[in-house]
């Protein structure tokens, strides 16, 4: 079989959570895979699933042929995850057929179908934007001062891009071409400083490779609230961005809680509740109440925000 689109996601807690999240995926996204990278560092204790549940469930939904767990362990954390994707696609393109490769993560839900059909005529998806236009970048100061990354700008000969990583796409030629680029100058292992590495080689690399403009680019399709000070979706942003005119088809970040409001709205809305409340105890959701809910949730959301932030606890 040859998949559309081979999702890559790295997950470190919850099994519930990623059940959840791998019936959003299949659910909205016909003849498409999903690779999983399991964190060394996942969190077991506070899964409601256990692993072996968890499994048995992927096995009794019938997903077994769109769902594979990456053998491959790398260390993943805070400002520490572009190898769990390398490895990903290492993975995918020895075992499976495939169009895409797109990247997600474990607090990313789709909303809508159709995503294939809007991104089939483009070679890959994602932003055309120098590191130097953007102004207090967290990490701009250690990617000037990467060696690694400076040996593959010399490589490319272009300076170095900046995108957001989830909801980006590259067609499977293109992105082996990326990958080998990377993994000949850079080794996770042998890194002195962490930083979001992933929105930093990934288009420094294609935008090298494109330097003639031969490839049919479209931006993202994941919504992040970037321009506010919480970056967890809202239910506002949730109902603009399902209209058939928007661009993006998911959208970042939703709580890893599995009763989570706006989880289980989604859940409901895409058609998928009736098929996890086999496996797991979710709860309906009043759709009415989450308009009078809205101010309050979002402002328990930017609190959090704000707390993980100063304990530097990424949050992915």
């Amino acid at each position: 079989m040859k998949y559309r689109i081979v999702f890559s996601l790295p997950i470190h807690e919850h099994f519930e959570v990623v059940l959840d999240q791998i019936l959003n995926i299949t659910t909205l996204n016909a003849e498409c895979a999903i690779i999983i990278h399991e964190s060394p560092a996942f969190d077991y204790g506070k899964s409601v699933l256990s692993r072996e549940q968890f499994l048995t469930a992927i096995s009794n939904l019938g997903l077994e042929e769109y769902v594979y767990i990456n053998p491959v362990k790398v260390r993943t954390g805070m400002y520490d995850i572009i190898q769990a994707h390398l490895s990903n696609f290492s993975y995918a393109s020895q075992n499976l057929d495939f169009h895409f490769f797109s990247m997600l993560a474990s607090n990313e839900l789709f909303i809508k179908p159709g995503l294939y059909d809007e991104i089939k005529d483009f070679d890959c998806g994602l932003n055309h934007k120098p590191l130097r236009s953007v102004s207090n970048w967290a990490g701009e100061k250690l990617a000037y001062e990467d060696n690694d990354l400076s040996s593959i700008t010399k490589a490319t000969g272009e300076e170095i891009y900046i995108s957001q990583v989830e909801g980006s796409f590259y067609r499977k030629d293109i992105f082996q071409m990326i990958f080998c680029l990377i993994t000949k100058y850079f080794d996770y292992k042998n890194i002195t400083s962490k930083y979001a590495r992933e929105e930093i080689y990934f288009p420094t690399c294609f935008w090298g490779l494109n330097k003639d403009h031969k490839y049919k680019v479209c931006h993202n399709f994941t919504f992040v609230p970037w321009k506010r000070a919480s970056l967890f979706v809202n239910f506002q942003e949730i109902k603009m961005n399902e209209k058939r005119g928007s661009s993006k088809y998911s959208v970042k970040r939703v709580e890893r809680v599995i009763n989570d409001d706006l989880r289980s709205y989604i859940r409901q809305h895409c058609h998928y509740f009736e098929k996890e409340k086999k496996y797991i105890n979710i709860k309906k959701v009043n759709v009415c109440s989450l308009y009078s809910e809205e101010f309050f949730n979002t402002l328990k959301r930017t609190v959090k925000e704000v707390l993980s932030f100063l304990s530097r606890k990424r949050v992915y």
